[in-house]
């Protein structure tokens, strides 16, 4: 289509509760990269997605994926990327898995929040 995809990365964990929608060590490291990104597209409108492993009930997966992706935006709404770029701050919880849920790796894998340049 001709959404872009720009990131997606993972979101680490302080400790072994898969249900955090902290931003740490990788993640902000990444998100980072992401802002010099953003800012080089200047006025592309964003989609910022969060995503769960299928750890948990789906109900509560789809709040924790909605603040994983809230937290994100926060996190570059404070470095100044404008609030109005951001048209879509959505989670779909464990319903879009890019890597097999059986393994520590795979669910790693999709507990994540993408970055979306929409046209």
């Amino acid at each position: 289509g001709d959404h872009r995809d720009l990131h997606s990365f993972p979101i680490r964990r302080s400790s072994d509760l898969t249900g955090s929608t902290a931003i740490e060590g990788s993640s902000s490291k990444d998100l980072e990269t992401i802002y010099n990104l953003l800012m080089e597209a200047e006025n592309t409108k964003l989609g910022v997605v969060g995503h769960t492993d299928n750890v948990g009930v789906p109900a509560s997966n789809l709040v924790l994926s909605k603040g994983r992706a809230t937290s994100v935006v926060t996190f570059l709404e404070n470095k100044g990327i404008p609030a109005s770029r951001f048209q879509t701050i959505d989670g779909l919880g464990d319903t879009a898995p890019i890597a097999d849920n059986k393994t520590t790796a795979g669910k790693a894998k999709n507990r994540r929040v993408q970055i979306t340049l929409l046209k």
